[in-house]
């Protein structure tokens, strides 16, 4: 199959602003992995680091192929990147596949491949202008950027740059594990270390050398739950009037794009439902465009609000993720109410799949409001 060749216009490549010569480069580096095919001695695991010579952050990378997945670089920035990469290999140790409502989450630019019908008309602009006519066995190249509380996206001139370093790094981390063994960078991992290609300023110019880091350590910072104090103060002069509200976070299947050259972000949406009868008490579309700390943090003073308004002071609470649980038991203990956590949310999850199939129903570009009806 031959790649059509329109005559490419500036409207037709990725809106990030990315020079041509700069995604030639990202292009030719990732030729060059295609070629080696790093992921027959590379796995997910053998994480390395590469320090940015120009920031000072080391960045991480993973090779995904290994065992059978579709072939990928992923780059992890930064201790962030270098977090989240942890909590998904425990999650997928643990439950074999990672959901795409956490993967999500996590900060990582990506260069893969993929089919035909998966390019975007900027995708295929971009081909087109670069002059890449023939697909890789995997397919036609492709590169995204992953942000928590936002949909994939065609990466930045910063993150090309990034990606396209990285890349240059992988053969050589190839060399190693050949010389020294499939299991050397595992060993280094479990004694403390992982391996950082640290630039050094020479008479020659840039040289690129092996360095052993400490981990990172994995900061856990408190949440900051604020809540209004007067609300909390109605609400402790209530009896209990209803005995469970199963409450639940939970992000929809679109991206909501505000302008053609802009990122979409991704809605979530925040249920509070009746456990016995059913009644939705709230269904607000939420985003995280200034973060999932930021969206999470806010979410007891939400809560608060709407069990305001209805008047309404529950004797428990039910929940289906720990993280969710965390950031609601500040609110629980104020309010001297018995937090729990379950797996199955029965009542709440009959209006979720009821919101989903409107979303589907509906399409992608359909959520121009800000809250959802209440449902009864």
């Amino acid at each position: 199959m031959t790649h059509p060749t329109p005559s490419p216009t500036t409207s037709d490549l990725p809106p990030t602003g990315v020079s041509l010569d700069a995604w030639r480069e990202l292009l030719k580096a990732q030729d060059t992995l295609a070629r080696l095919r790093p992921w027959q001695w590379l796995e997910d695991t053998h994480i390395f680091g590469v320090e940015d010579p120009t920031t000072g952050e080391v960045n991480y990378v993973s090779v995904q192929g290994a065992h059978g997945e579709d072939p990928a670089v992923l780059l992890y920035p930064g201790e962030e990147g270098w977090t989240a990469y942890w909590a998904l290999m425990e999650f997928a140790a643990e439950a074999g596949l990672v959901p795409d409502d956490l993967a999500l989450t996590v900060p990582m630019i990506v260069a893969g491949w993929a089919e035909e019908d998966a390019l975007t008309p900027a995708d295929r602009g971009l081909l087109d202008a670069l002059a890449y006519h023939e697909p890789t066995p995997w397919g036609w190249p492709l590169f995204r950027s992953f942000r928590p509380g936002w949909a994939p996206w065609y990466p930045t001139p910063d993150e090309v740059r990034a990606l396209t370093l990285a890349l240059t790094h992988i053969p050589h981390v190839v060399d190693l594990v050949r010389e020294r063994g499939a299991d050397f960078l595992l060993r280094e991992l479990e004694q403390g270390r992982v391996l950082v290609r640290v630039p050094r300023v020479g008479a020659e110019g840039r040289l690129w050398q092996d360095a052993w880091r400490p981990l990172p350590e994995e900061r856990e910072e408190p949440y900051r739950i604020r809540i209004p104090a007067d609300l909390l103060d109605q609400l402790r002069q209530r009896m209990p009037n209803r005995e469970e509200l199963q409450v639940d976070l939970f992000m929809l299947p679109t991206g909501v794009q505000e302008r053609p050259d802009e990122r979409p972000y991704i809605p979530y949406v925040l249920l509070l439902v009746d456990a016995e009868g059913g009644d939705v008490i709230a269904a607000d579309m939420l985003s995280a465009r200034e973060g999932i700390r930021a969206l999470f943090e806010g979410l007891p003073g939400q809560i608060v609000r709407h069990l305001a308004k209805a008047e309404i002071r529950p004797a428990r609470l039910r929940v289906r993720s720990q993280r969710l649980h965390n950031v609601l038991d500040p609110l629980a203990q104020e309010l001297a109410l018995e937090l729990l956590t379950s797996a199955k949310l029965p009542a709440l999850d009959r209006v979720r799949v009821y919101l989903l199939e409107r979303v589907v129903d509906a399409g992608t570009n359909a959520l121009d409001g800000t809250t959802f009806p209440v449902v009864r």
